[in-house]
């Protein structure tokens, strides 16, 4: 094996010297990027893809994606067959997202509207992955690491017409007043570090593993909690022909305690609250319809709410999303993207609830929360109502070693209600309704 010089003139098989190099590299990035993702903040949206190319074709990337963000956090068993295979690659990006004239109404006894907006402010969430090759115990192996913001969602609707907190009169003296509602603020981050390996296990086959850690923060008003959690991921994928190439990956369940996260059913003290990252499994399958110039890819991807800690008590349903994207060479430099993603929101919605009085309890993980509070927090400060997706993109070669992609994604407003009694027994219905648009770019190094 051909040799090199070390740091300290010692000679080192050069594999084992780029292996070095890649540590060093790899926990620079690590570090760097856990900083960022501890100041994360998303809202309003749960992510389709990681990256601009994954996210303007769709979300597509359980096959053949085009870059590491979209391998090593859709199916890294792909890193074995994508273009950097073999290579190494550095991508460094950022999603900004906007929602856009969100809105929620509570409407007491078909007459008192109580209406409230939330401003359109713009968030940001960072996300770098990069790959190299590795020799080890005589077979080649692919090697990743991605850091990411990828799932956020929560409303702030601080300091307007929903954040009364002296609004019901009760005639007790020790708590004469009750909020409007609760869920006026809320705010979800997951931030995830994904270190990942692939190999060949055929021409043909390639396999491939990611250990997931993520960053759980929630803020339900009474200040944010964190939590780490930490699973698995394993993936397939297959050339079937030059042209065609499958994909299957499954995602274990990711869970955590956050404690003291808020003191939900107000007997003075803060409660502790269990959340998951659900499972999922996917399969994805692209087509190579013209060599080097249109590809199309879709997915499928189940994920496990019900049965996710945190969610399932929020009465959360198991969710099917769909996604097909294309991508179109214009010319040999210049890629054009587009794709729509489907997903029914997982929230049912609740009809004729009974949430009058004190005595009227929703049980979550033992404890025993107002039924009103709980439906206006899972109706209006935790909502999931985005279902459509239509995106675009393009990325452009800049030169032999520097790639720019950029993407946009609007979420189609959607509209959902529900109907019960509120704490004072009134007849109340809530609506609400959403959208979002964001605008993803990423600059990709290839060395």
């Amino acid at each position: 094996m051909e040799k090199s010089k070390g740091a300290f003139g010692r000679n080192f098989p050069r594999s084992t010297t780029f292996t070095i190099k890649s540590f060093i590299f790899f926990q620079v990035v690590f570090l760097w990027l856990l900083t960022a993702g501890q100041a994360l903040a998303v809202n309003g949206v749960d992510f389709i893809g990681i990256g601009p190319v994954s996210r303007s074709m769709a979300g597509v990337g359980v096959a053949a994606p085009q870059d590491t963000l979209g391998a090593i956090f859709s199916n890294p068993a792909t890193m074995s067959f994508a273009a950097f295979s073999g290579k190494n690659r550095f991508d460094i990006g950022a999603t900004l997202i906007q929602p856009d004239n969100n809105s929620a109404t509570l409407t007491q006894n078909g007459a008192n509207v109580i209406n409230a907006e939330v401003g359109n402010k713009i968030y940001l969430a960072p996300a770098i992955g990069a790959s190299s090759p590795v020799d080890m115990a005589g077979r080649s192996w692919q090697f990743g690491l991605g850091v990411a913001g990828v799932t956020g969602l929560g409303m702030d609707y601080s300091g307007t017409t929903f954040d009364q907190p002296a609004y019901f009169p009760t005639g007790i003296p020790a708590v004469p007043f009750l909020p409007l509602m609760s869920g006026y603020y809320t705010q979800l981050g997951v931030a995830k570090v994904t270190p990942a390996i692939s190999t060949k296990i055929t021409d043909n086959l390639a396999a491939g593993l990611a250990l997931h850690v993520d960053q759980i923060t929630l803020d339900v008003g009474a200040g944010s909690s964190s939590g780490w959690a930490w699973g698995f991921q394993l993936g397939l994928a297959c050339k079937v022909t030059d042209d065609i190439t499958t994909g299957l990956t499954y995602i274990s369940k990711q869970k955590t305690t956050l404690n003291r996260l808020a003191d939900l059913n107000g007997d003075g003290a803060r409660e502790d609250l269990e959340i998951a990252v659900p499972q999922q499994v996917a399969f994805g399958a692209s087509f190579e319809i013209l060599k080097n110039k249109l590809l199309v890819e879709a997915d499928v991807r189940w994920i496990n709410w019900a049965d996710a800690e945190a969610w399932k008590e929020l009465d959360w349903e198991n969710e099917w999303a769909y996604g097909i994207g294309v991508q179109y060479y214009i010319f040999p430099k210049l890629a054009l993207r587009a794709g729509y993603n489907y997903s029914k929101t997982p929230v049912k919605e609740h009809h004729a609830f009974e949430g009058a009085g004190l005595l009227a309890r929703t049980n979550i993980q033992g404890i025993a929360v107002p039924t009103y509070y709980y439906e206006t927090l899972r109706f209006i400060g935790i909502p999931a109502f985005l279902e459509h997706h239509v995106t675009i993109g393009l990325g452009v070669q800049l030169s032999k070693t520097l790639e720019f992609n950029i993407g946009f994604v609007h979420e189609f407003g959607s509209s959902y209600h529900e109907d019960g009694t509120d704490l004072a027994g009134q007849n109340i219905t809530i609506d609400n309704k959403m959208k979002v648009n964001s605008l993803d770019m990423a600059l990709s190094w290839k060395f």
